[in-house]
């Protein structure tokens, strides 16, 4: 069989991740390379300035109150200054992200992980799905399996999809962990449930090899229809080899 790709650099600013290069494992399913993950959430708008309030009303947070409308309360007030504070703290987060992305994709990577390093601690999970690309891949830092591991693992356990992918692959070839077959296929459920092609791939050769999963013809079709459907050639061609040899 052939082997398992990987997701291999980090997603542009406002941009969806560029597939990476495929893992070595001449036992280990393969997978296409990666499609575009989902895009960077973009930052809250700030707050809209207040106006100026008309004859006989009085003030509201934000903009002019109606006629006949109370005075926001104290604790109402500070809401209003916190939620303005936590928009433009988000608005600043965002800023930094793609400063980050941006000096990635320039090969800036000391630049990079200056800017991605302080995100990731924070727990955005874009950033740590980054830092552990830049980890497996030794990238502006020595190549180091196992910190890649810690670091898909914060961004997967956050819902991130390639992250989920890439930490499969790690299980999957052993890379910064102990081998296994079960793991791999966990990982690559959690984002092939997403919709994630190159997991739901990966998680239909699980099937039709038996590897990490009881062997089973139909699921492995099952899967493999869902990668083709989203365009996945990988999965196209062994769905048609399924069908050829009357399997599931």
């Amino acid at each position: 069989t052939a082997e398992p790709s990987k997701t291999g650099v980090a997603p542009k600013a406002g941009e969806t991740p560029k597939a990476g290069e495929a893992a070595k494992a001449a036992e280990a399913p393969k997978t296409p390379a990666a499609s575009k993950a989902t895009e960077a959430p973009k930052p809250a708008e700030a707050a809209k300035p207040g106006v100026a309030a008309k004859a006989g009303e009085t003030p509201k947070a934000g903009e002019a109150p109606k006629a006949g409308e109370a005075p926001k309360s104290a604790e109402e007030t500070k809401a209003a200054a916190e939620d303005k504070k936590a928009a433009e703290a988000k608005k600043a987060e965002q800023e930094k992200l793609r400063k980050g992305l941006d000096a990635y994709h320039a090969g800036s990577y000391n630049a990079a992980l200056l800017e991605l390093t302080t995100l990731a601690e924070k727990g955005n999970a874009v950033a740590q799905f980054s830092i552990g690309v830049m980890n497996d891949l030794g990238q502006g830092i020595q190549q180091n399996y196992k910190k890649a591991v810690v670091w898909y693992r914060k961004a997967a356990d956050q819902g991130y999809a390639e992250a989920q992918h890439n930490l499969a692959v790690m299980y999957d070839l052993g890379k910064g962990v102990t081998q296994s077959y079960k793991e791999a296929a966990e990982w690559y459920r959690k984002a092939a449930n997403q919709g994630y092609a190159e997991s739901q791939n990966s998680l239909g050769m699980m099937y039709e090899l038996g590897q990490g999963v009881s062997q089973d013809y139909k699921l492995a079709v099952e899967w493999y229809r869902k990668a083709a459907e989203r365009g996945s050639a990988e999965a196209k061609h062994s769905l048609g080899t399924m069908y050829a040899l009357g399997q599931g």
